[in-house]
């Protein structure tokens, strides 16, 4: 058994890996490829859109 003597590990690496698995299954369904390749950066971009307030 090989210990991990960096204590580095590849969490940030499964965090993104959840990200992307969770966008392949928002993306199902939708016509474009394009769509796909979009959806994990609007997930983990965290973008925040200002509307205007309807009123």
């Amino acid at each position: 058994m090989r210990r991990n003597r960096s204590r580095v590990t590849n969490g940030m690496l499964e965090a993104f890996n959840g990200l992307i698995q969770s966008a392949k299954r928002r993306a199902r369904g939708y016509r474009y490829p394009q769509t796909l390749i979009l959806m994990p950066y609007l997930i983990a971009g965290k973008l925040s859109f200002n509307l205007p307030n309807p009123v």
